[in-house]
């Protein structure tokens, strides 16, 4: 990719965080730029361990509040993401067996009903407080 393509998904995720109306606009170049179906993102509260916030563009097919309410509290990928460090790149299929995956609720009815097989997630920042997970 050339270096103003990066330079552009960059500068949008930049202005995602400072204006959380441009988050749609930062995945979609994220998406775009790495030639995924979807981009999304997750911001954990370290204190309570739950998904405070929470956004996607592309193939995911559930609501944004279904997945807050239910499935961010049985996404088995989330809590491995919480224990990587910051800048690992990790794989679901990497991470959980597909023995695993074929009989998970997270997986089955939210990943796939989406038409998603894999995720290629990283940590990107943590605090004392929070963790902020793309995948």
């Amino acid at each position: 990719m050339p270096l103003a393509a990066y330079s552009e998904t960059v500068a949008r995720v930049f202005d995602a965080v400072l204006d959380e109306r441009q988050t749609p606009s930062a995945l979609k170049a994220v998406a775009n730029y790495t030639g995924a179906t979807g981009a999304a993102y997750l911001l954990v509260n370290k204190l309570s361990r739950q998904v405070s916030t929470v956004g996607w563009w592309g193939s995911f097919a559930g609501s944004q509040a279904e997945y807050l309410a239910h499935y961010s509290k049985i996404d088995p990928f989330r809590v491995i993401q919480e224990e990587a460090g910051c800048g690992v790149l990790s794989w679901l299929s990497d991470c959980l067996p597909a023995s695993a995956l074929r009989h998970d609720e997270w997986y089955n009815d939210f990943i796939l009903r989406g038409g998603v097989s894999d995720i290629l997630s990283i940590k990107l920042e943590t605090s004392k407080n929070r963790v902020f997970r793309s995948g």
